[in-house]
């Protein structure tokens, strides 16, 4: 399970770096915060799996199961994964893009801190 987790939060970073380089902030930001935010879900799902041998479903479902996971998740990681659907919404939806890309990318950054410190 976490091999491939790995692989796709790996090809979702990898691909927001790479269109960072190729093309301008402007027309790449909705791509680069996308990528960013599926490898910041999959750290998420990671650590349901770790700490609660769960999956989640939907967007809903995954703060319902993080909420319930008080062991792995505290308030700050729900308000952050709030946040992170937030900003995933007006980049994606609105074409908000301004800070939103790097809010995102903060984001996926605090959840993979997370589940590196799970990988045993």
């Amino acid at each position: 399970m976490f091999v491939i987790g790995k692989m796709k939060d790996s090809e979702h970073l990898e691909a927001a770096g790479e269109f960072f380089e190729v093309a301008s902030e402007a027309k790449t930001a909705p791509v680069r915060a996308q990528n960013y935010f599926y490898a910041c879900i999959n750290y998420i799902e990671y650590i349901l799996a770790k700490a609660a041998d769960e999956h989640s479903f939907s967007h809903e479902d995954r703060n319902n199961r993080m909420m319930m996971a008080k062991a792995a998740f505290d308030n700050a990681d729900v308000r952050a994964y709030d946040e992170l659907i937030t900003l995933r919404n007006l980049s994606g939806y609105r074409g908000r893009n301004g800070h939103t890309v790097e809010e995102i990318r903060k984001i996926a950054q605090r959840f993979r801190e997370k589940a590196l410190k799970l990988v045993a």
